[in-house]
């Protein structure tokens, strides 16, 4: 029940999804003692099978966004590939910078852009995702209410291996998330992680400690520009 209301789910759909996830536990007991574990992930994607419809991509144009959306809608209107972002005219390539990154994502596997609005960090981190020559996602969350913002990180969450991606960006994240917010960004960086990707996130302020915890930030210096975290 708690788990439906924060979906969005009637209380009597997430009851019928009860059943469902009591299997998918009693299913893991048949694997090795050493695979007997069901992941967060796991749980919240056998409990959107049986509460959501996914909707062809094609029929999402006509579709207005509401809070009450389903994950599979308002991530697919706010989530495309990276190869249709396009970049301000006459962007600077920025080598040095895009090098010092790529040095670090490869080695954590995940950075937290920060800066002032207008600085570029969402066109650094494209130069930077552009600078891997893998498939990526870019994900803007920029103006999203909480409820729409915790959907759509749930959506990702759930389809992000399906996708094929090996990247992502998450593009102007609150300064400042909620509790609630932090988890859902948890289960997507462990998403991506079980997908041997990479991540990263811009925000205008560095990660609070609670989201640093949540998705293994690691904090890196500097004072000016837009800073890996």
């Amino acid at each position: 029940m708690l788990l439906g209301s924060r979906q969005g789910v009637p209380a009597e759909a997430s009851k019928n999804a009860r059943d469902s996830l009591v299997g998918a536990l009693l299913e893991c007991i048949r694997n090795p003692a050493h695979q007997r574990y069901v992941t967060a992930t796991d749980l919240l994607t056998t409990f959107q099978a049986k509460t959501f419809v996914t909707v062809p991509p094609g029929i999402l144009e006509g579709l207005k966004l509401t809070v009450g959306s389903s994950p599979q809608i308002e991530t697919a209107a706010t989530t495309r590939d990276l190869p249709k972002i396009t970049l301000p005219p006459r962007t600077a390539i920025r080598t040095e910078e895009v090098d010092r990154l790529h040095a670090i994502l490869v080695s954590q596997g995940r950075l937290w852009l920060h800066a002032s609005s207008g600085l570029g960090k969402t066109t650094l981190a494209i130069l930077l995702a552009r600078s891997q020559r893998v498939s990526w996602r870019f994900a803007d969350l920029r103006d999203l209410s909480e409820p729409a913002l915790r959907s759509v990180l749930s959506g990702i969450a759930i389809s992000f291996r399906e996708s094929g991606a090996r990247g992502l960006i998450l593009d102007d994240l609150p300064a400042e998330p909620s509790n609630v917010l932090v988890f859902a960004i948890g289960q997507v960086a462990r998403a991506v992680a079980d997908s041997d990707g990479v991540l990263i996130v811009t925000s205008t302020k560095p990660p609070p400690p609670q989201a640093q915890r949540c998705i293994g930030a690691q904090y890196r210096g500097g004072s000016t520009g837009p800073v890996p975290y």
